[in-house]
């Protein structure tokens, strides 16, 4: 009897002794199995020491890896090296270039080889000109007037650049606030949203096969655009028109007897915001 009795207390004692044993060494071995990793992540054989860039132009390809240099800087959790070439952090940096050079369209890193990532970017490129958010009165001015202090726009109403001033109407001129009023510079930022963008530069691009000249085009409100002709002329039309509508209306207009007895030079302005019904004015 006192035998089996005594069975109980030694596998209870086992268990004890089992459970320490464990308590002890687990956190041990997480330790050093944390600790090699991390080890192993810092290892130059498997660092990254050089990033090749593709597609750069007007972006500098110095400024470019320079930024991918400090976002991989430092460590993941605060053990696991960012120059490990299989643990860069590949999507944060790509966003951060993003933001950080408004004319990037794309930027894609990926691995060379075991020392190198290559980053290929692509450039938008230079469509239209945002020049303020006060459409000028005055539409009889010099090109070389409205092109200073202006943002190139993309083909999708994004601003992204400072434009140099120079002459000539080599860009459609757009004006008007940008979307995010909370920031203080237009760069990165949409000018309109980009299909209502779209649209409306369609529309405008449409009015030369018209023999009308358009210098620029800007917001008057949240309803209604200021469209500036040659010959301190004007077009306006509603921000949520119908374009292909109001076209086809101003094609009838330009078509009919009393546009054919005056010149396109003597008009003051034109006006589709009404539907069907289009007014105009002659000097």
């Amino acid at each position: 009897m006192a035998r089996k009795s005594g069975l109980p207390s030694k596998l209870k004692e086992r268990r004890r002794r089992l459970r320490i044993f464990l308590f002890i060494s687990v956190p041990v071995f997480i330790v050093l199995l944390v600790t090699g990793a991390a080890y192993l992540t810092h290892w130059s054989a498997l660092a990254v020491s050089k990033v090749e860039v593709v597609g750069a132009s007007a972006v500098s390809s110095e400024a470019l890896v320079k930024s991918v240099n400090e976002g991989l800087s430092g460590n993941h959790l605060g053990f696991f090296s960012k120059k490990n070439i299989f643990l860069y952090p590949g999507r944060s940096i790509e966003a951060a270039l993003l933001v950080r050079f408004p004319r990037l369209k794309r930027a894609d890193l990926s691995i060379e080889d075991f020392h190198t990532l290559r980053l290929a970017v692509e450039e938008r490129k230079l469509y239209a000109l945002w020049c303020g958010a006060e459409t000028p009165q005055n539409t009889n001015v010099a090109t070389s007037s409205l092109a200073a202090g202006c943002d190139f726009l993309d083909e999708n109403g994004f601003i992204f650049s400072p434009a140099a001033d120079f002459t000539g109407s080599v860009y459609m001129h757009y004006y008007g606030p940008y979307l995010s009023s909370a920031s203080s510079t237009p760069l990165g930022l949409q000018f309109l949203p980009a299909n209502e963008f779209k649209q409306l530069d369609a529309f405008l691009r449409a009015l030369k096969p018209l023999s009308l000249s358009v210098v620029g085009a800007g917001l008057l409100s949240d309803k209604d655009v200021k469209i500036l002709l040659e010959h301190n002329a004007t077009l306006l039309v509603a921000r949520s028109s119908d374009y292909s509508g109001a076209l086809d209306n101003l094609r009838s207009a330009l078509s009919s007897d009393v546009f054919e007895k005056k010149s396109i030079a003597d008009l003051e302005y034109l006006d589709l915001r009404f539907g069907d019904h289009v007014f105009y004015k002659f000097r």
